[in-house]
């Protein structure tokens, strides 16, 4: 198969700010009854400069937590799949948090 297609569906996107930025717009265009799958990444709060603190996707825009956006999808009817290569890790008191989350 040849590295690049016509009229493929591929777009590369640099890791990133754009990367986050199109991630969110994505997952945000998402329609109920309908799905997202997350695959491949590692939620480790501990590789960030301050891991105590709940980090937005798009830098300035809290509403781009994570955490924020998976209840925000849930909520919509959108279902939110996970398939993580290192252990999930947040820092929560209540499990309640993540009632919803797949």
């Amino acid at each position: 198969m040849s590295r690049w297609n016509p009229n493929s569906l591929v777009e590369p996107i640099v890791d990133g700010n754009p990367y986050f930025a199109r991630l969110v717009a994505d997952l945000r265009a998402a329609k109920p009854g309908g799905g997202v799958e997350l695959a491949g990444w590692a939620f480790v709060k501990e590789s960030l400069p301050y891991s105590s603190v709940d980090w937005p996707l798009v830098p300035g825009a809290d509403d781009t937590q994570l955490l924020v956006l998976v209840k925000e999808l849930v909520g919509e009817s959108v279902q939110v799949k996970f398939l993580v290569n290192q252990f999930l890790q947040f820092d929560s008191p209540h499990l309640d948090d993540f009632a919803g989350i797949v």
